[in-house]
């Protein structure tokens, strides 16, 4: 196996499960990196399930499934074909339930048109048949925030935005309303499915309220977690994502290492035939046995979703957790709680995403375990086993996000060193400690935001400021009262 490096490894975490079946086979056959290849497929999953399902608190509070993550690959790894492998059961049958749903909605309309015309009452039973047929999401490859609210609103607050270009991120993420308001805020709140109303002053397009609910993927090339990562302590959004980081396999995909270059090219142009090992191998069709059942699954999703009754956050099927599972999620929580509060200095980045663990473990077990129930309509509590998994996939995740966040500057020794020197370069004159205390935390991007408490900031951007004093990494004028200083 090639050592891609990635950022996080969680097919170990899944391999058990269908979801790390699947991957493992679309990683082999298509030659893409295997840790991105399982993200891929766990995140897919969580859309198709959490356009059926809901995961409930022991209070019976209900908790969307769908994900939100982001992967980097450079083009021609195959990003395009995993993801339409991974959709493709969904939004194919999807498809098929959407021309039958379109012909049966003309058919009652036209019967309640006729109706209406001849002074004739509406029967309930044809108003709730037309209420009841609703279209099956399909995945959302570009958006804007007013496109996203149309979806919203057909779909009865649900969505699903997958794709592979870095574009996708910026518009979504970075885009704006025509009044100049972010869109992040109905995102934020579908992440955990609150109430969102986003009422502009525009009056001529759809706006959304109620509960929205959804999944994001975003598998494209590099910079688009910086561009995630840009956003970081400003509404919370960034902290809901699932980041991983892997090396490409480009000129390491080699099939058939026994054959020369030379014998590839007279190959290529017709001056000598394939080898029959290399035809034989060439043409032999891949079995997918995992891959096959994966997209079974997420057929029977879609078909679930066109029988829901009340295809809105509120009325999706239930799934409960066993109250030995509901314990383990409990002490996942207990863990992480106790490592926030024995921090004695406390990053708002790394704790506000930390404090996310439950809500991510019950998304992650809620996927594994539907998909690992085959063909049943009616699916069980979750158990132990899930729990585990999820558990684990979601720490390793988190591992990762903070060492990307570290590697990009978001936070750390480096990067509060390399914002201070930043900063003095672009004085005019020398700083005393507490001009540069009150500065540079106003500054935009500054690491110094996620320190919340109460002069934290302070006490920390003092500290920066000794360490490269100490280093010489900038000049100190001990002459002056108070001192001052330059880079």
């Amino acid at each position: 196996m090639t050592d891609t490096n990635p950022s996080s490894t969680i097919s170990p975490f899944l391999s058990s499960h269908l979801i790390g079946e699947c991957a493992n086979e679309l990683a082999e056959t298509i030659n893409f990196p295997l840790q991105t290849a399982n993200l891929a497929a766990l995140v897919a999953a969580s859309h198709a399930v959490g356009s059926v399902y809901s995961v409930c608190y022991p209070d019976g509070d209900v908790q969307p499934v769908p994900l939100y993550a982001i992967a980097e690959q450079p083009p021609g790894t195959g990003k395009s074909r995993l993801l339409n492998m991974l959709y493709n059961g969904y939004v194919e049958q999807g498809t098929i339930l959407n021309k039958n749903i379109q012909v049966e909605r003309e058919t009652v309309k036209k019967s309640i048109a006729i109706k209406a015309k001849q002074g004739q009452e509406i029967p309930e039973n044809e108003q709730y048949l037309l209420d009841k047929l609703i279209d099956i999401p399909r995945c959302t490859t570009d958006a804007t925030p007013q496109s996203l609210e149309k979806v919203m609103d057909r779909y009865k607050g649900f969505f699903i935005v997958a794709g592979t270009e870095q574009n996708l991120t910026k518009t979504l993420l970075g885009g704006l309303y025509s009044d100049g308001v972010t869109v992040d805020g109905i995102i934020n709140s579908a992440f955990n499915g609150e109430y969102s109303s986003s009422e502009r002053a525009s009056s001529d397009r759809v706006t959304f309220q109620g509960r929205p609910f959804g999944g994001i993927f975003c598998l494209s090339q590099e910079g688009t977690i910086q561009t995630v990562l840009n956003s970081a302590g400003s509404s919370g959004l960034t902290e809901r994502f699932l980041m991983l980081r892997e090396d490409d396999l480009l000129g390491k995909r080699s099939k058939f290492p026994d054959v020369s270059e030379d014998d590839l090219t007279k190959i290529l142009t017709c001056k000598m035939l394939a080898p029959a090992s290399m035809v034989k191998k060439s043409n032999k069709a891949p079995k997918m046995t995992a891959y096959k059942r994966y997209s079974e699954r997420m057929k029977l999703l879609a078909t679930e979703r066109s029988e829901l009754d009340n295809a809105e956050l509120v009325g999706l099927k239930k799934l409960h957790f066993k109250p030995e599972a509901w314990a383990m999620i409990e002490a996942g929580k207990e863990v992480f709680e106790r490592n926030i509060g024995a921090q004695k200095v406390r990053n708002s980045f790394i704790a506000s995403m930390n404090s996310k663990i439950d809500i991510l473990t019950m998304k992650v077990a809620a996927t594994i375990h539907v998909m690992n129930s085959g063909n049943q309509y009616q699916v069980g509590p979750i158990g132990r086993e899930a729990v585990f998994s999820a558990f684990f996939v979601v720490n390793e995740l988190f591992d990762g996000v903070k060492n990307i966040a570290g590697g990009n500057k978001l936070y750390g020794d480096e990067a509060e060193d390399e914002f201070v020197v930043e900063y003095l370069v672009s004085c005019r004159k020398p700083q005393t400690l507490e001009e540069i205390k009150r500065n540079v935390p106003r500054r935009k991007d500054s690491p110094f935001k996620f320190y919340t408490r109460r002069g934290e900031a302070k006490e920390q951007i003092e500290l920066c400021v000794n360490r490269l004093d100490d280093a010489g990494k900038i000049n100190t004028d001990k002459r002056r009262k108070p001192f001052t200083y330059n880079a």
